[in-house]
């Protein structure tokens, strides 16, 4: 954790050529014509504000719009579950280390404190605000251990530019804090490299927001389809007066609703017509999908646009459909390049940031551990091979037992509680097939050839 954070040398010359803004300067950002949070909503559902222009504003919308599309909202709940969901572990002097988990498991929520809803609230804040998230470290000074963690708000967080007080919050009652570098963390999901951005990002539902509004569209005319009051169609007939039309619709309206029908009516009917007007009808579609929509095959499109956007695999969010995309082979492809997505970012940045920003202290280990199913099967797979390897080079000669077991030791197929130099060497002529199979032999084997070839 470094000690001073000086924008100038010993002469008191700047030491870079970037200039930041100074701490007079970081006045109330909520205020005036510029200001980068404005409450409101945009005019309609789907104007959104333009990306960088207004970003207060821009995240509020998207907050807004995310819980009203379920698949995108399924989505980040999943990434969001699985973030609070991944297992630490600490190690290193007791007392430092109960400290430390006293610490991570009272994290400060808006709601109930502990280390899930933590983590849950900095995850939603970094995949559905381009602002990103943000987290309190409580001490008084840089030198001062820490005493406890909270998650900001991010819609109340202002990124200032400036790397000594880079974050302005504001609390519930309006009051403005300078957050100096040693009490707050931040974290982006793509941050800008625009200069004025001052590291505001791109955020997961930014990336997929077009195709979450199509699919949202489409869902929300399905459901206008069966339940709504709007005009999606012009009928154009002929040979039936209006007045008898009208009728019927007032007598059917008047039976649906006797019979309790809130969102199907049964077709009208109208008898008795002038066999001598041949009743004749068109229709113009006002509202409707695209010729020859496929709403399957455009849902598998937009899960994996969803899968893109939150840097994770599809397999997550939904199984692989039939065809190409789901063959066993590509599936455990995308599942090993999803371990370097998301995920493992999500993890790296926690740790990095907690130890830089001295959360963790410099005599703990903190790491996260990630069950993998299949992880592990690839490794009990690889331990497999590698002692079938040994047994074949063993039972050729090439090796003796205490090598194959330094090789095992090696590759961490011993376990770490077994004592390898003290395990004794088999008596000669017992099994030396590490693999307890026939590959290459056995030493008792050949003795038995010998002896019937001298027979």
């Amino acid at each position: 954790m470094p000690k001073t954070r000086s924008l100038h040398n010993k002469r008191g010359q700047r030491a870079s050529v970037i200039d930041f803004p100074k701490k007079g300067e970081l006045r109330s950002p909520w205020s005036g014509p510029n200001a980068p949070f404005v409450l409101g909503m945009a005019e309609s559902a789907d104007s959104f504000t333009k990306w960088g222009q207004n970003v207060g504003k821009r995240d509020r919308e998207l907050r807004d719009f995310w819980p009203t599309e379920s698949t995108l909202a399924g989505a980040v709940y999943m990434v969001c579950s699985r973030n609070a969901g991944f297992e630490w572990v600490l190690d290193g002097p007791e007392k430092t280390k109960e400290s430390v988990e006293y610490i991570l498991n009272n994290a400060i929520t808006s709601g109930s404190p502990g280390w899930m809803p933590f983590i849950s609230s900095v995850s939603q804040d970094l995949y559905a605000t381009d602002n990103g998230a943000f987290i309190e470290i409580i001490r008084k000074g840089p030198s001062d251990p820490v005493i406890g963690i909270a998650h900001l708000d991010s819609y109340n967080c202002l990124r200032t530019g400036n790397p000594d007080f880079p974050v302005i919050y504001r609390d519930r009652k309006g009051k403005l804090h300078k957050m100096p570098w040693f009490n707050v963390i931040s974290l982006t999901d793509m941050p800008s490299p625009i200069q004025r951005m001052n590291g505001v990002g791109m955020c997961a539902v930014s990336r997929v927001l077009r195709a979450a509004q199509i699919m949202r569209d489409i869902a929300q005319y399905k459901h206008e389809k069966v339940s709504g009051q709007f005009y999606r169609a012009i009928h154009f007939i002929g040979g039936v007066a209006k007045s008898e039309i009208e009728d019927v619709q007032e007598r059917g309206l008047e039976d649906a609703q006797n019979q309790g029908l809130t969102r199907y009516i049964m077709p009208l009917i109208i008898a008795s017509l002038d066999p001598e007007k041949p009743v004749s009808a068109e229709t113009i579609e006002l509202a409707s999908l695209p010729e020859n929509f496929d709403v399957d095959q455009e849902l598998k499109w937009y899960i994996n646009t969803l899968a893109l956007g939150l840097g994770t695999d599809y397999q997550d969010l939904a199984p692989l459909p039939g065809g190409g995309l789901g063959t066993g082979a590509q599936s455990e492809v995308l599942h090993k390049k999803a371990n370097q997505k998301g995920s493992k970012w999500f993890m790296d940045a926690i740790i990095r940031e907690f130890r830089w920003r001295g959360v963790i202290p410099r005599n703990i280990e903190f790491d996260f551990i990630a069950q993998d199913l299949a992880e592990e099967q690839e490794d009990a797979r690889l331990r497999k091979l590698r002692a079938e390897e040994r047994s074949i080079r063993l039972n050729s000669g090439e090796i003796d037992f205490k090598t194959a077991r330094k090789i095992a030791e090696k590759f961490g197929d011993f376990p770490d509680d077994i004592d390898i130099e003290a395990i004794e060497d088999p008596e000669p002529g017992t099994g030396r097939n590490l693999s307890g199979g026939s590959a290459g032999g056995s030493v008792q084997g050949e003795d038995n050839m010998n002896r019937q070839e001298k027979k």
